[in-house]
């Protein structure tokens, strides 16, 4: 961490050390578009002791908002600036805070559809479990059947075979 004292919020000869939501305010932008401007132009970015992002801003970004800067340099101001950046801060916190409630209702509705979902194919599932059991119990009744038709011609062909040849052709000779 940088603590030297072009660190602190005085605007130095060539660019001053900001924060996000302080930047937002001098600019008069949200603090998303704060955080892009910083990205776009490669400022330098630093975290403070409190875990405070600080972005050193060149001196012709802020122009035009002379009057802002001004107020923040001199000690009565710098306390109001510092409430108001205390104020854009919980402001751009409860606004994250909403985007993060409103992405996990989303992921809760989409969850809750999965839910509704497989529900509906276990439902599904289960009248297909239920037809099948039905079919199986069909073909097991179909099977238990031709085991007895095969044992009843098993049993016939073993009376058939006892009577012996010779008698089985005479019979045959003869007719029924």
């Amino acid at each position: 961490m940088d603590t030297s004292a072009d660190r602190s919020d005085v605007a130095s000869a060539d660019g001053r050390w900001v924060s996000y939501p302080e930047l937002a305010a001098i600019r008069d932008i949200d603090l998303q578009s704060a955080r892009r401007l910083t990205a776009r132009q490669g400022w330098r970015r630093q975290k403070d002791n409190h875990g405070v992002v600080r972005v050193y801003v060149p001196l012709e970004h802020l122009q035009g908002q002379q009057d802002a800067l001004a107020d923040t340099v001199d000690a009565p101001a710098i306390a109001s600036a510092d409430v108001s950046a205390a104020i854009v801060a919980l402001e751009s916190a409860v606004a994250a805070l909403r985007e993060q409630l409103t992405a996990a209702n989303s992921r809760a509705g989409l969850a809750e559809v999965r839910a509704t979902r497989a529900e509906e194919a276990v439902a599904g599932e289960r009248v297909r479990a239920d037809m099948l059991w039905d079919q199986l119990k069909s073909v097991q009744a179909e099977l238990r059947w031709a085991q007895q038709q095969a044992e009843a011609l098993r049993q016939a062909e073993a009376e058939r075979k006892a009577r012996g040849r010779w008698t089985r052709l005479r019979d045959a000779w003869r007719g029924p």
